[in-house]
């Protein structure tokens, strides 16, 4: 895979949870820099610590995993949300979708 700058590239990490990150610079010798990680050519991760927070190596981004990551995102803002603050109108709506997706 010919990699440039701009290019978006995910990393599979803890719980098999990705992160998308941007090519952001890639050096005469061909290290790719993106995020917080420096990748050789062939998108292993360099100065890896053999850490299992530590992805081994880049993808390419699919659909598959741009749906992984909204999804956890939208699963980590439901948890996150204050609840009690919310209208007994927003929480009868929010009812009523829960309870609409458990019969199918």
């Amino acid at each position: 895979m010919t990699v440039k700058v701009g290019d978006k590239l995910a990393f599979r990490g803890f719980a098999n949870h990705y992160s998308i990150c941007t090519v952001e610079r890639i050096t005469a010798s061909g290290r790719i820099i993106c995020g917080k990680y420096t990748l050789n050519p062939d998108l292993t991760v360099r100065g890896r610590n053999d850490s299992f927070h530590t992805p081994y190596e880049a993808e390419p981004v699919t659909p598959e995993i741009i749906a992984s990551v909204i999804r956890r995102k939208t699963l980590e803002q439901i948890v996150h949300t204050d609840w009690p603050s919310l209208t007994f109108d927003a929480l009868k709506r929010i009812e009523t979708i829960i309870k609409g997706d458990l019969k199918r």
